[in-house]
């Protein structure tokens, strides 16, 4: 399952296509994501028994912009001819208006900010983050049980 993704391609006037799914993918479902910089047709690719619904495709086909802009918080760092200057510390969250919004499945927004659990910038992901991993034991023999200590803190 590949969902809620936001992935960019970083050249300028991106003519080709980087996100091919090559016949070396097989069984995946590939939903909400936003391909900023991608044809749907060169990023579905040789997929094998693949499952493409509910992403977002924009790119540049040599002549023209073509697909609907998925519009994020920070469009100058993301023009169609900037896309080489993003760097993580831009917001993808999606501009009011944007046709990503409420485009996913179920009513979902595309793209990373979307989906059941979305990303929240400068929060923690929906699963446990391990902060400490430590065992007094430095060998155990075979059969024998090794204790460690785990540390972590959640979303919540």
């Amino acid at each position: 399952l590949i969902a809620n993704n936001v992935f960019f391609r970083f050249v300028e006037n991106f003519t080709a296509d980087p996100f091919y799914f090559s016949n070396s993918n097989k069984n995946a479902t590939v939903i909400n994501n936003i391909f900023f910089g991608s044809s749907e047709a060169v990023t579905q690719g040789d997929c094998q028994n693949c499952t493409f619904l509910f992403n977002r495709y924009y790119h540049h086909d040599g002549t023209d912009y073509v697909g609907d802009n998925p519009l994020f918080i920070a469009p100058d760092t993301l023009a169609t001819n900037n896309v080489h200057t993003y760097s993580e510390d831009h917001d993808i969250n999606l501009q009011a208006g944007s046709p990503a919004i409420g485009a996913g499945q179920n009513g979902f927004d595309q793209g990373a900010t979307g989906g059941a659990t979305p990303f929240e910038y400068g929060g923690f992901a929906p699963i446990p983050r391990i902060t400490s991993f430590t065992s007094t034991e430095t060998t155990v023999e075979a059969g024998g049980t090794l204790q460690v200590i785990i540390q972590a803190v959640s979303k919540q």
